[in-house]
């Protein structure tokens, strides 16, 4: 039945299109950018972005909540420090 409706169609592609563009975009910091603890084959090489930066890309925190449009901000009262 989807098939009959190209305007339902047309809305899924955009938001497919957009997550990949994000996907590509959004860059994540690596755990560990050094290498193993205590490498010693990463001597020569400085942590970081190895490759040229392209039109659009950005570092992302991991921290970041994934879908700040749907999420309160709020604290759950078990997860308050005691003060």
């Amino acid at each position: 039945m989807d098939n009959m409706n190209p305007e339902r169609n047309r809305k899924g592609d955009n938001e497919e299109i957009s997550f990949v563009q994000a996907w590509k975009k959004d860059i994540l910091p690596e755990e560990f950018p050094e290498g193993p603890y205590q490498a010693s084959i990463y001597n020569e090489q400085h942590p970081g972005k190895s490759t040229p930066w392209k039109e659009g890309q950005k570092v992302v925190s991991r921290f970041q909540d994934e879908n700040p449009a749907f999420s309160d901000f709020t604290v759950p009262e078990s997860d308050l420090p005691d003060l």
